[in-house]
């Protein structure tokens, strides 16, 4: 009995790790705004392999949600995919002054079946929110943010590893913004990979540590170029160049994601728990 209860145990968290879904939306932060512009922020609804297809149509509310529009507003989304979905601000001469809080949705339209069955009318409509703000100034202000360092632990790595990005950003202009931190590797002047990091809000004068990720398993071995760039309104702030080396794969076993790992562990558990109660 205990055998079996333990089995039991193991497959439903199999079953429970493997179908969860991912979907997501990233933030929507417009930052520091001037009266009488029109200001566009893109924004990712993404979701992964194991998920399932559905239509999503794109909702806003707030304080703001008069000034805002979608593109594109409604779409399908295919498991594994990502959709990138503009939103324009147009921000009124006349605007008070302040910021400016609200939220977007990326509602889904397609019900996801429960307990009864595929096509049955049971289940639940995937909805996925995120919060915007904005901050409105006056025409003149100055949005800016630089890049005041860029490191990495070590130039040289073997293929399979996993590099570690240090960036230092700054607000060096004189209103509150949103600064989009992301780096971008070179192999032979050819982009190789880009790696966005999330919006970050400074206020000025403010600084911040921003650590970024670069999975070399995909990449070939050579010379490489990574560049740190952060976006505030128009502007673009560039890093100096690091240099990267990616050699050969230290080692000939294939690299475990954070499930299967948690899976092992699982495993590694009840076998010694069954063993012990034997």
């Amino acid at each position: 009995m205990i055998k079996k209860a333990a089995l039991v145990f193991i497959l439903c968290i199999l079953f429970c790790i493997s179908t969860a879904s991912a979907f997501g939306i990233t933030g929507a932060s417009f930052g520091s705004v001037e009266l009488g512009k029109v200001h566009n922020i893109s924004v990712l609804v993404y979701s992964l392999e194991k998920d399932f297809d559905n239509h999503f149509v794109m909702e806003k509310g707030g304080e703001m949600s008069d000034l805002i529009s979608f593109s594109p507003a409604e779409f399908d989304l295919h498991a594994g995919e990502t959709e990138e979905v503009i939103l324009t601000l147009i921000v009124p001469e006349d605007a008070k002054l302040g910021e400016y809080n609200g939220w977007i949705k990326a509602a889904g339209k397609k019900r996801v079946s429960g307990a009864s069955g595929e096509g049955s009318a049971v289940g639940y409509i995937i909805s996925l929110k995120a919060k915007t703000y904005a901050n409105f100034v006056k025409p003149g202000a100055v949005i800016s943010a630089i890049i005041t360092s860029f490191s990495v632990p070590t130039t040289s790595v073997s293929r399979g590893d996993i590099l570690k990005f240090d960036l230092v950003i700054n607000n060096n202009g004189d209103v509150r913004t949103t600064a989009y931190p992301n780096v971008t590797v070179y192999k032979d002047g050819v982009k190789a990979e880009e790696i966005p990091g999330f919006p970050e809000e400074l206020i000025v004068g403010e600084e911040k540590h921003v650590k970024l990720f670069w999975d070399t398993t995909d990449e070939e071995e050579g010379q490489y170029t990574a560049l740190a760039f952060v976006n505030a309104d128009s502007k673009v702030s560039q890093s100096k160049p690091v240099e990267i080396t990616i050699g050969k794969s230290s080692s000939t076993l294939p690299s475990l994601d954070a499930t299967t790992v948690i899976i092992i562990l699982i495993l590694t558990a009840a076998i010694t728990h069954i063993r012990k109660k034997s």
